[in-house]
Formats: structure tokens, sequence, C-alpha cells
């Protein structure tokens, strides 16, 4: 049982912190990753679990797919997990982070064209998919094509609708909210001042909004447990 050595030409303090904290909760979990693997996109620990397996297990998913968007050698960063010595013991896990890079990354990947965008077109477009697509929702056949492209808009209705629940339901400050906006779709300052002011000009309408959708997605969750449990 040997543990996990990330060998790159980039000698960088976050990879080394990302190699450190995996070699701990694999070594805490007795070098079986895998049985915290309880679904294609589910972990779960038990309350046997210690508390620093679970902070450390924590930090690591979080920086995880930071590390993995900036590392040039993917394969080879990627080789490192998958030539460990007890891989039949970790193969669910290290599938597992393989999906949740791609869950993360894919809407990053999709919206990266809003950086690219001039400051009116992307006022234009913004202004279209709130009123038409987050106030209201229009429908797709009705979306305006005269606007811009469809499915840039129906891109860009979905980063807007995170940046709004963000704000409304996770309470990010606006310091906080334009980091994310930065960090994740590349947005200058001016950009996300668009954004904002949707938010506090239409705060509790949105606010409406989101708590229906989340308890929506609730009750289907909810509901998907009990037939899960019927046909048990």
């Amino acid at each position: 049982m040997k543990n996990l050595f990330i060998k790159l030409d980039e000698d960088r303090l976050d990879i080394k912190r990302l190699e450190e904290l995996f070699n701990m909760i694999l070594v805490d979990s007795e070098y079986n990753l895998n049985q915290f693997v309880k679904s294609s996109d589910t972990l779960s620990v038990t309350k046997e679990t210690s508390d620093d397996f679970s902070e450390n297990l924590k930090e690591f998913i979080e920086l995880f797919p930071e590390v993995v968007n900036s590392i040039e050698d993917k394969e080879r960063f990627w080789s490192a997990f998958q030539n460990l010595d007890d891989i039949d013991n970790n193969n669910e896990f290290i599938h597992w982070l393989q999906r949740y890079v791609d869950s993360v990354t894919k809407p990053i990947e999709e919206a990266a064209f809003i950086k690219e965008l001039d400051f009116e077109t992307f006022k234009k477009m913004s202004d279209y998919c709130f009123k038409n697509l987050i106030l209201q929702d229009v429908g797709k056949k009705r979306i305006d094509k005269t606007v811009g492209d469809e499915q840039q808009i129906q891109i860009l209705r979905k980063a807007l609708f995170t940046f709004c629940d963000m704000v409304i339901s996770d309470n990010f400050s606006k310091e906080n909210a334009f980091d994310n906006l930065s960090r994740m779709f590349g947005m200058e300052e001016s950009y996300c001042e668009i954004w904002w002011k949707y938010v506090e000009q239409n705060e509790e309408k949105l606010w409406r909004i989101l708590m229906m959708k989340h308890q929506k997605n609730l009750e289907n969750k909810v509901e998907s447990l009990l037939q899960i449990i019927l046909e048990e």
C-alpha cells in the first residue's frame, strides 16, 4: 500500500496540498475510498467517520476542480490516481472524482463566450434573459433569436440564474458574488454590476421564484425517495 505521488513539471503549493489531503483521507479510510461512494453522483460518510476525515475530504473536494482545470498535462495528473497500488479499492472514488470535475467545469466551459461579448451585446442579452427567462418564462420556442444565438441565450440564462441564487439563497455579499463571476466566467466588474442591479431592483420577486424552485426540487427528491422505498 503506497500513498499518492503526483509527478508533474509544475511545482505548485496547491498541487502539493491536494496530494497531502488525498493521502490523509486514503490512510484514514484504510486505503478503501470506494466505501464512501453510494451512487454515481453521491458520496456519503457515516456518523462513525472522524471529524478530521470529513474536514479533509471536504477541503479536497473543494480544491480538486480548481487544481485540475489549471493543470496543462491532465492525462499525467489523472494517471497518478489511476495507478494507485490499491486501485481496486479506490477506482469507484476516482471515477466519481472525474464525473464531479466534469459536472463543475462543463457549465463554465459552455459559458466561455460571455467574456468575449462586448458590453452592449452583453447588456442586451442579459436584459432579455432576465425579463423573459427569469422573471417569467416565455419558453424555448419563443426565444427572440434577433437578440442573439439561441443556445448562448439559454446558457446565459443559467449563469444569470446561478448568480441570483448565490445572492438571494446563499446570501453572498456583492464582493463575494463578483469574485465568483470573475473566477467562473471571466466577467469584469462593469458587467457584474448589470446583474447586481437586477437583483437589487427585483429582490422580493426573485426570492419568491427561487424559493418555489427549491421547494419543487425538494418535493421531487422526496417523491423519488418514496418511490425507491415502495419498490423495496
